[in-house]
């Protein structure tokens, strides 16, 4: 994880040294998990999502001018930032498998990471102190620590109620939460007298997070207010 971390870090003051701007912002965020619905010989999983959890980020997006249009009332940037920020999730959904089993699966967890989204934007500036960007590209993200926890029911003659306690976030246990992820989205916001920024920013999860929920990927929404100096 040090040398995640040293990675990140150096990708950051890289893209620090050609800014133009720098921004604090901050706010809430709603973070969940998306799993299919698997079918097969041996395991069945009913898809769906985890309960969505309300969460925090706060960071530093680092401003990069890339190219200026000719009418000089748009123009290209990239965003390079990073952010300390919440994960969570909470499942409680029947189990379905081969050899009936288990009936009910709960599980509920909670991290956090460090997270470093490269975006390209393009700045549409309205008037002389109101603009709206548009960004898109992805995030890597590097999770620091946090717990999770399994409850389940099952049946073999008769029914009784196992449960977990709290485990580290990456247990070598199979539902243990993975370090690292890769989302894909984008941001779109408004800019007031060329310092305070809003934006909504939604990340979707391309790796598996875990191997159970199968094919578990990340969902997270921001809602950021910052100010650029």
């Amino acid at each position: 994880m040090k040398k995640s971390l040293l990675l990140l870090a150096l990708l950051f003051t890289f893209a620090s040294a050609g800014a133009q701007q720098f921004e604090i912002l901050g706010g809430p965020s709603l973070t969940y998990i998306k799993y299919p619905t698997i079918n097969s010989a041996f395991s069945n999983q009913i898809g769906g999502k985890s309960k969505i959890k309300p969460k925090f980020h706060i960071g530093i997006n680092a401003i990069i001018p890339l190219a200026e249009d000719i009418r000089e009332e748009t123009s290209f940037y990239s965003s390079v930032g990073l952010f300390f920020a919440g994960k969570g999730y909470e499942i409680n959904k029947p189990y379905e498998g081969a050899l009936p089993l288990y009936t009910t699966f709960y599980q509920k967890g909670y991290g956090y990471s460090l997270d470093c989204p490269i975006h390209i934007g393009y700045n549409f500036q309205i008037a002389d102190n109101f603009a709206i960007f548009v960004e898109a590209g992805a995030t890597g993200s590097l999770g620091l620590f946090g717990k999770w926890k399994i409850q389940y029911t099952y049946k073999e003659q008769f029914t009784e109620s196992a449960k977990g306690n709290y485990y580290d976030y990456t247990s070598a246990n199979k539902c243990g939460f993975k370090r690292i992820d890769v989302a894909l989205g984008g941001k779109v916001g408004v800019v007031l007298s060329n310092r305070i920024t809003m934006g909504v920013n939604a990340d979707f999860g391309i790796l598996t997070l875990a191997d159970y929920p199968k094919q578990a990927r990340s969902r997270n929404y921001w809602l950021s207010v910052g100010y650029r100096f």
